[in-house]
Parts: C-alpha cells; structure tokens; sequence
C-alpha cells in the first residue's frame, strides 16, 4: 500500500487550534488511514499522534507552517500546553529551550518544558465543547481542539460555560473532536462557579509572559490568612492545609479528574509547595489559586495579575516600604455571624462544619471576634442570672423566709453578679435587704 502524501495545500492554523488539531486535519485531508504514516511526513517519526500535547517534533513541524518558521517558542505559546508553562520560566531557561529544539540534538527538552517528575504526573487529556465544535464547524468548516481547553484543571469552557468533554483514552492515532466521541465523558463532580475560576485561572496564566512566583508565593499566603486557612505566614499546620484543599470544591473536582489532576486531590503537596519553595508547576498554581474562595472568576483573575507583577500590592493594596509585620488576622464574614448567634464552642463546631482547634484558631488571631464573643456571653449570662434572681426573690417574697436563707440558696449567682456586674448586685441585694428590713414578722 502506498503511503499517503500531503496534500498539495495545507490547512490554516485557527487561532487557539492546537498543533495537534492541526495535524489531525492533515490527515484527514491525506490519502489514506495510518496515523503513522501521517507522522512519518508530518514529523520524521511514527509516534507523534501519541504526543497530543507537545509534540517532540517541533522542529520539523516548523517547516509546515511558516509564519513560526523562526520562532518556536511563540508557536509553543500559541498552539499548545505550554502557554500554561512558558511563564515559569526564567529568560535564559527560555532560551536555552529555543536553542535545543533549534538544533534537534536533546530530545529531553520536552520533559523539563512540562515539569514532568514521577510524584506528580500531571497529564493533557483531550477536551473538547460540543457548542465550540458546531461554532467551529459553521465557521471554518470542521471542528478543531481548542487550546484554551487542553489547560491543567479546566473543566469548563469559558465562552459557552459549558461543561467539557473529556477523552479519557490516550490517543495513538490523530483525532478531531466530534459530540458523542467514543471514550469521552464530562467531570462528575463539577462545582460550575469553582471550574469557571479555574478555567479563567489558567487562560490568564497563559497570556502572561513571565510570572514573579516570589511575589504570587506571598500573595497567596495572605489570601490564605484573609479566609482564616492559616494563622501565621510563617508556617502553619500542614495536615490541616492538607485537608483544607482536599475537602475544598476544587480538591472534590481533582478527585473526580481521574485522567488528569488526581493526583492534587489530597493537598499534600501544599505546604511544600509554599514554604519550601520546590519546583513550581502550573496545575499546582491554578488549583491552589481557584482554591482560595473568589467571589468571582474575574477577581480571581484581577488578584492573579496583580499577583504575578514584579511589585504586588498587600492586601490593603498597598505597596510596601519595609517588610511586612505580622498583624492580627480577622476573621472572615460567615465566622461573625456564626459566633453571633452561637452560645458555645460546641454550637459553632456545629453550625460552621469545623474542628475545636478551628474555633480556637479563629479567637487567638482576631482580637475583635474574642471581644464581641466575650461579650456576647457576658451579656447572655448577666440576662439569665438576673432573670433567675428575680424568679427566686418573687418566690421569697411570697414565702418571707428569712434573707440570709435566700442569699445562701443563691450563692453561686450573686457571687458570680458581684464579679462581674457590681453595679446590679449592689442594686438587688440592697433592695433585698430593704424588703427584708420592712417585711418583719407581725407576731
């Protein structure tokens, strides 16, 4: 069997159409059916369609499409993963990269590109929106594969809000997405406001061209201090970060994500990846970010881009002249109120979902919740101490026993009104002394 040819004419790259999108397309338009073959003309090598995400053979590829001829960085930014991995890269890692896929001569570079490492094997599953598959179809007359799509930990697609396609497979053969593709399915456990700041995350992420991680390290220390994770930017407890991210929305959606990010589902890669300061990888970034309570996906992006700058703003959007002094950390909204209508540590526990030592934590960092706390006892027991009192002395009265009887019966109560309300103990008992004095004995 003869082995197909290109075709004469080669389609246009879409905007946002990944390299392998390209090149299914290719061979769609080839004589012929072997996905080997195809790689065989595309790229020198049979094994290319497997490399869904980067392919190895850049360098080949550049000779097809030559508005990158020159620039095989840009073409990575462009038309592949990579957008998401090109920013945490310093200046002369970037050109050391250009350099060996220039010359063709180290195959590793693909490798390091990806912070590929065995204890995190983050992988690209294929993605696709059926509405961008029709709107594509209408347009340039077939479906492509979307980069924005391909991102670690987007589920959702941002233009239609519309929950992705998954190819679950690893492909070994090139392929176009189609609706009701065989081996595809969405995310089961999808939280929609949470995917959508993940999603809009990682695109942001991909339109920056270098990323300060000291300054979003910092940035997201204090965003977790703000929400009432962590006590101190100095270290906190990491079984508690750990389980902070793993019972998060986002930690359910890495559960469920069995084909990619699963293995960010238990948050023990947190506390390292914020105070040892080990090799930053994108997926741990967008899912530690989208992690952190927006409101929004657009604040989510705003507080990234401001973030990731060479001089990011603290969180009262100021810059600083010297370093930042601990200060104490208050306590987010939903916390107030709980502690508001609670009576006890064991009514809060079970209204917010959450340990002892989280109450505890939330008292010691926030002096104006353990005030108005402290208070709001003091008040509720001043209430029921006086009401008991006035219950006992209406019953005294009624009996005229004598006053030393009622105040021995009532002892725990006016020692505890004297010590912390004078002024009303002072009151009741010298009104009692008084009913005491004129209530005597006829006989």
């Amino acid at each position: 069997m003869q082995k197909p040819q290109l075709p004469a004419t080669l389609p246009a790259i879409e905007d946002e159409e990944t390299l392998y999108s390209w090149c299914a397309s290719v061979h769609a338009l080839a004589s012929g059916t072997n996905s080997g073959d195809t790689s065989h003309a595309l790229f020198g090598n049979g094994h290319s369609s497997r490399q869904h995400d980067i392919p190895r053979g850049l360098r080949a590829l550049q000779g097809h499409l030559s508005c990158f001829s020159d620039n095989c960085i840009e073409l990575l930014r462009i038309h592949t993963v990579a957008a998401c991995y090109l920013p945490f890269m310093a200046p002369s890692d970037l050109e050391l990269l250009a350099t060996e896929i220039s010359a063709g001569v180290k195959p590793h570079w693909r490798r390091r590109l990806l912070s590929a490492s065995r204890s995190l094997p983050i992988k690209h599953p294929l993605r696709f929106c059926s509405a961008c598959c029709a709107e594509d179809t209408a347009a340039a007359g077939r479906p492509f594969w979307h980069t924005r799509h391909q991102f670690p930990a987007t589920w959702v697609c941002t233009r239609h809000s519309e929950a992705l396609w998954i190819f679950s497979g690893h492909p070994r053969r090139w392929l176009l997405p189609s609706p009701g593709q065989k081996g595809s399915a969405r995310l089961s456990d999808l939280n929609t406001d949470v995917a959508a700041t993940a999603a809009a995350v990682g695109q942001a992420i991909s339109k920056l061209r270098i990323i300060n991680t000291d300054a979003l390290r910092s940035c997201t220390l204090n965003r977790l201090r703000d929400i009432g994770v962590i006590h101190s930017l100095g270290g906190a407890r990491h079984d508690r970060l750990a389980s902070w991210f793993c019972n998060s929305a986002m930690g359910r959606m890495c559960a469920a994500d069995t084909s990619g990010t699963s293995a960010l589902a238990d948050g023990n890669w947190v506390p390292a990846h914020l105070w040892r300061k080990k090799r930053d990888h994108p997926a741990r970034w967008i899912a530690l970010w989208s992690a952190l309570q927006w409101r929004s996906a657009d604040e989510a992006c705003s507080a990234l881009m401001e973030a990731c700058s060479d001089a990011a703003p603290t969180d009262k959007g100021q810059y600083l002249l010297f370093e930042p002094q601990e200060h104490p950390t208050r306590a987010p909204d939903h916390v107030y109120a709980a502690f508001e209508i609670c009576e006890s540590y064991e009514a809060v526990m079970a209204h917010l979902h959450v340990s002892r030592g989280d109450v505890v934590r939330w008292l010691e960092s926030d002096p104006e919740l353990r005030r108005i706390w402290k208070q709001g006892i003091h008040s509720r027991r001043l209430h029921v101490t006086e009401h008991r009192l006035r219950k006992s002395m209406i019953d005294w009265l009624a009996s005229k026993p004598n006053l030393e009887g009622f105040l021995e019966s009532n002892e725990a109560d006016l020692h505890w009104l004297a010590r912390n309300a004078p002024s009303a103990h002072q009151a009741l008992v010298g009104n009692l002394r008084r009913r005491g004095a004129v209530a005597r004995t006829l006989f």
